[in-house]
């Protein structure tokens, strides 16, 4: 039990060390045109988001804020850039999907620099779609048009990919020619492929701020647990004897590491997670003779499921996810004590098991987390002293993204 705690506190100092919140240096253009050099919090997703943006103008000087509608510019050196910008947009509409185009609008939105030189590339993500934008010298910023449809018969989907004549009419130098936008695809790689290749082609100086998606989280979830143990006696009898230990709700605690991976647009992850887990029970045996038996059920244990996750956008603050694990199970002085008054006749050492788990869960602005997970049956005894038990869990996690 010492050790088990031991483990806990550890890795709750070691996350306290390194959850620092991180200040980057930067600036903002407020709306009156005055550039602020400061300390910015690493935040990319300051489009869809009203908080006010946190700053510093030392490492070590307190924390100001500033109101989200009076910035115009926000930038992390080498890191991201935004600009607020009046533009017209069209966004993909349910209800218009037999259209070619879109019904455009103006809206005042934060757009992301992606590529900025001579031709700037910009993109603007809302509900899981990207939308990208471009500009030049000459040219204020305009959507690079992408939009699905389907035919008037109602049957074949296509595809109107008139970025690509935008990019070509609008983007020329001696360098490139038609056979270098036919191909292009609607992603950041192939659009920040081209827009480096013009800028470069006229000698333009760019800069580019490649996105960075965040692949590691820490997170601390506490649980409560469901708890449930049926043990069963091993022979050749036909009346054996089986005892259910009351289903009893126990707090845990897991501390979470996740690594997002490069596959299906960031929407996979993995993850271990090592949990502190106890379930102490007592059920009482009819009476022999004069005699009042009883099992002492003492289980504690570290947890630690391995686990595959598959998350679904349902807009840029809120996702949900699925997940698979294999869970491997540490116990330290575990057991269970078979008593005739309160005397000792055997003990089951609780052995090491290994089973599964599915949770379900939601996740807002990659901070807040909730889920339920359901384990599958284990033996906890393993057939030891002729016995065998069928272990069930169920637990409701609530998750906090330390960093």
């Amino acid at each position: 039990m010492k050790k088990i705690l031991l483990v806990i506190i550890a890795c709750l100092q070691f996350v306290n060390i390194f959850a620092q919140i991180k200040y980057e240096k930067g600036y903002f253009v407020d709306t009156s045109g005055n550039t602020i050099e400061c300390y910015l919090k690493n935040n990319s997703n300051i489009q869809n988001s009203t908080d006010p943006i946190n700053y510093k103008l030392e490492q070590d000087s307190e924390v100001k804020t500033i109101n989200y509608n009076l910035i115009k510019e926000i930038s992390i050196y080498n890191t991201y850039k935004f600009v607020k910008q009046s533009v017209e947009i069209g966004r993909e509409d349910p209800l218009h999907e037999n259209a070619k185009d879109f019904a455009f609008k103006t809206e005042s939105l934060f757009l992301r620099v992606i590529i900025e030189g001579k031709a700037n590339l910009y993109s603007y993500k809302e509900k899981g779609v990207e939308i990208f934008f471009f500009s030049t010298d000459i040219l204020a910023p305009q959507q690079l048009i992408f939009k699905s449809y389907r035919d008037e018969n109602y049957k074949a989907k296509q595809e109107n990919r008139t970025y690509r004549k935008q990019l070509f009419e609008n983007l020329t130098c001696e360098g490139i020619d038609f056979y270098d936008t036919i191909n292009l695809k609607y992603d950041e790689n192939d659009l920040s492929g081209f827009f480096i290749t013009y800028n470069t082609c006229e000698n333009s100086q760019h800069v580019v701020y490649l996105k960075k998606h965040k692949v590691f989280y820490i997170n601390i979830r506490p649980r409560i647990n469901s708890n449930s143990l049926t043990l069963t006696e091993i022979g050749d009898r036909v009346n054996l004897d089986s005892y259910d230990f009351e289903n009893k709700i126990t707090f845990g605690i897991g501390l979470e590491a996740e690594i997002i991976l490069p596959f299906l647009n960031n929407k996979l992850a993995i993850s271990i997670e090592p949990t502190y887990r106890k379930y102490n029970s007592k059920i009482y045996t009819p009476r022999v003779g004069d005699f009042t038996g009883s099992f002492d059920l003492n289980y504690s244990s570290i947890e630690i499921p391995l686990s595959l996750r598959h998350y679904s956008y349902l807009n840029d603050n809120s996702k949900i996810f699925l997940n698979a694990s294999m869970v491997l199970d540490f116990v330290s002085d575990a057991s269970i004590e078979k008593k005739f008054d309160d005397i000792l006749i055997n003990k089951l050492d609780i052995e090491p098991a290994l089973n599964f788990a599915f949770g379900a869960g939601y996740k807002f602005k990659d901070k807040y987390s909730a889920e339920i997970r359901l384990y599958s049956k284990r033996d906890i005894v393993n057939q030891l002293g002729g016995w065998t038990s069928s272990y069930n869990a169920a637990s409701l996690i609530l998750g906090y993204t330390l960093f």
